[in-house]
């Protein structure tokens, strides 16, 4: 007697059908723990050492790529490029003002007039064009 899946598909009828079954490892590639002890991922998955799994490139960090190695080579590498820093002049208080960065945080450690301001300004952004 042979037993199936309810509510599954047959593979085979997929195949007749002109369907291929969809990739499991679709985005992962293959890598090796090396050496003893265990690797814990982020999703909480335990690898152990010595062995053999699928993961995506993301998910491995880049300080373990020492220690775990892709068995597959690595294709689509992200190439980080630096983000613009986006120096600006906000009010603090009248007459005060902060130098503040792209991404919100002040860069000066107490408020300054304006003209402090600008010269500050006018220094990171020669900085960031060197």
């Amino acid at each position: 007697m042979e037993r199936t899946k309810r509510n599954t598909p047959d593979v085979r009828e997929e195949e007749k059908k002109g369907l291929s079954a969809p990739d499991p490892h679709e985005g992962e590639i293959k890598w090796n723990k090396k050496g003893g002890g265990t690797f814990r991922m982020a999703s909480g998955r335990i690898v152990k050492g010595n062995s053999v799994f699928w993961a995506r490139p993301d998910e491995i960090p880049k300080s373990f790529r020492d220690i775990i190695v892709p068995l597959t080579p690595i294709t689509t590498e992200l190439v980080e490029e630096p983000v613009d820093a986006g120096y600006s002049i906000q009010p603090r208080s009248p007459g005060w003002y902060d130098v503040v960065d792209g991404n919100g945080k002040v860069l000066n450690e107490r408020a300054l007039r304006l003209d402090k301001a600008g010269e500050l300004l006018e220094g990171l952004k020669g900085e960031t064009e060197k």
